[in-house]
């Protein structure tokens, strides 16, 4: 039988991933070294390297092919409109919201930055 709920031990693993996939892509757009950022996070240097290191090997055993460029196309309004804002909804559902004048090689570093490998 297939249970569909996780586990209390399953929830609490995903709520850490989660917070420390966060906190790994904060430290990778602040600039400063991993050792640097975890003493302004109030964090063990130590904590930051584990969690880096078992996230990449998480996202390492569940990638099977790396991700490939794909074509988009504008829905909902033309190139023209004057909304100021674009969003890029990504394959697990998380959701980048841009303004127009956006830099692309800033995006480029924020996708890497969300990216926990």
């Amino acid at each position: 039988m297939r249970r569909d709920v996780p586990t209390r031990r399953e929830a609490r693993t995903a709520a850490l991933e989660a917070h420390y996939s966060e906190l790994l892509a904060k430290h990778a757009a602040s600039g400063l070294s991993l050792r640097q950022f975890a003493v302004r996070s109030a964090v063990s240097p130590w904590t930051l390297y584990e969690w880096r290191r078992r996230l990449k090997a998480a996202c390492a055993k569940s990638q099977a092919a790396p991700p490939q460029l794909v074509a988009v196309d504008m829905i909902g309004a033309d190139a023209r409109s004057s909304d100021p804002v674009y969003e890029i909804v990504l394959p697990g559902g998380t959701r980048l919201r841009l303004l127009r004048d956006f830099e692309p090689s800033r995006v480029v570093e924020l996708l890497a930055a969300l990216r926990p490998c």
